[in-house]
């Protein structure tokens, strides 16, 4: 009963927020799919649509808002997949923006995705375990 109290409660903002982080995870989940179950290259259209749609549900979001707190997840999987510089140059800013927030995954995600866009090469033959823990 609480929590439908809180949806309830939500601003109009905070609704369409909460729809936009559903849809970022969804297109996130897409886009591993794609890669690795398909086998897709990163080029391929069906990846970078899947892409651009993430970047959609990022520009829905306010800036340093609760909402892009909770998405490095999909804001990742889109950094490092994307081909297109406007998809990499939004990605940047909303990773720098959650940077603020103080959590050390955040740059570390970010380095890696730099690393990535600077090499060409595949994030995970980039890893090496300093990324994760």
């Amino acid at each position: 009963p609480e929590r439908r109290m809180s949806y309830a409660n939500m601003t109009d903002k905070d609704a369409e927020e909460s729809l936009a982080t559903n849809s970022a995870f969804h297109w996130a989940g897409m886009v591993h799919l794609l890669r690795r179950v398909h086998n897709l290259p990163r080029a391929a259209p069906e990846v970078q649509n899947a892409v651009h749609e993430i970047v959609k549900t990022l520009v829905m979001l306010r800036e340093g808002g609760s909402a892009e707190a909770c998405l490095l997840f999909p804001m990742f999987t889109a950094g490092v997949e994307a081909e297109d510089a406007l998809d990499r140059a939004e990605v940047l800013a909303r990773i720098k923006g959650a940077e603020g927030l103080g959590m050390c995954q955040v740059s570390r995600a970010r380095s890696l995705m730099e690393e990535v866009w600077r090499t060409g090469e595949s994030w995970e033959g980039l890893v090496n375990g300093e990324f994760f823990g």
